[in-house]
């Protein structure tokens, strides 16, 4: 039987520290849909899965910053797609 993994919760400081962005950007994304569901623990408190976080981090695009799409993901790739043909 394999070892059970245990769930860690990130709090937004620890986003801050791992991602190297400031609260306001994480707000920006959440608000945008750019990062995954934050989950609510309690009256005032909020925290991300790590395991989550992690997934997300590794399907980000690699390569500079000029070459992500503003966030807006496949459906802004797609209308540009289309405007080429």
């Amino acid at each position: 039987m394999a070892p059970k993994k245990l769930l860690q919760i990130l709090r937004i400081n620890d986003l801050v520290e791992i991602l190297g962005v400031s609260r306001v950007t994480l707000w920006r994304w959440e608000r945008d849909g750019l990062l995954p569901p934050k989950r609510v623990l309690g009256p005032n408190t909020v925290g991300w899965l790590e395991f989550e976080i992690l997934e997300w981090l590794e399907s980000r695009p690699t390569g500079s910053p000029g070459s992500f799409n503003s966030g807006q993901g496949a459906a802004a790739s797609a209308s540009v797609e289309g405007r080429r043909s």
